[in-house]
């Protein structure tokens, strides 16, 4: 029975191996990687992913010189190509025609299987597709990044506490709350302290004139 379509798995080379009896299917997988996630009063979502690698399966038989499929490609020529495809990682291509498909990929397992009374040998192949894995480097991204010396942006007169002032101390008076007036920050009452010889909160008296850094 003549092939409907043509499978073939070669290297970049003139290395290739065109399967002379095609396998009764032959299933490509394309997946989508979505993200599951449980979300609280929604249950569980999907949220879009990238794509996955291709996969796909081949089983089929190598048949023997006393075959009548037999095309000329030996089984031990076939089986040590796979064998050092394999070893080294060889990128491949997987090409199918009607309809096209190409892509690259890596041999992730084979098995072969032996029948008692048959000479033809049985394999099975598995590939994944293969997707380089881009890395930038420091010289390909010279001149996306720009550094400059840095510039001190000059701060908002709101924001800025007056200096050379003084307060004169009242029965309400606090270094926390002088803080507050001038800094916006209560906690900053350390400064008019020390500004003001290490004076103790607890010890201002009326009439006290402090200075305000």
């Amino acid at each position: 029975m003549a092939k409907t379509r043509t499978i073939l798995i070669k290297e970049s080379g003139r290395k290739k191996i065109e399967l002379t009896i095609n396998p009764a299917e032959c299933t490509i997988t394309d997946p989508v990687e979505h993200i599951r996630e449980n979300v609280d009063q929604m249950g569980q979502v999907s949220l879009p992913g990238k794509r996955g690698l291709k996969e796909v399966a081949i089983s089929t038989f190598l048949p023997d010189r006393s075959s009548p499929f037999y095309d000329g490609e030996t089984i031990k020529g076939a089986l040590k190509l796979i064998e050092r495809w394999k070893k080294k990682a060889t990128k491949l291509r997987i090409i199918i025609s009607d309809p096209k498909i190409n892509f690259k990929a890596m041999i992730d397992s084979d098995s072969v299987t032996l029948k008692e009374g048959q000479k033809d040998v049985y394999v099975s192949w598995k590939f994944t597709e293969y997707k380089p894995l881009s890395v930038p480097t420091v010289e390909s991204i010279q001149g996306l990044i720009q550094v400059t010396d840095p510039v001190l942006l000059p701060r908002e007169e709101e924001s800025a506490p007056e200096t050379g002032r003084t307060e004169t101390v009242t029965s309400k008076t606090t270094l926390w709350s002088l803080a507050v007036k001038y800094y916006g920050d209560g906690s900053q009452w350390t400064k008019i302290s020390a500004a003001n010889g290490n004076i103790d909160p607890k010890k201002l008296k009326e009439g006290m004139v402090l200075t305000i850094p």
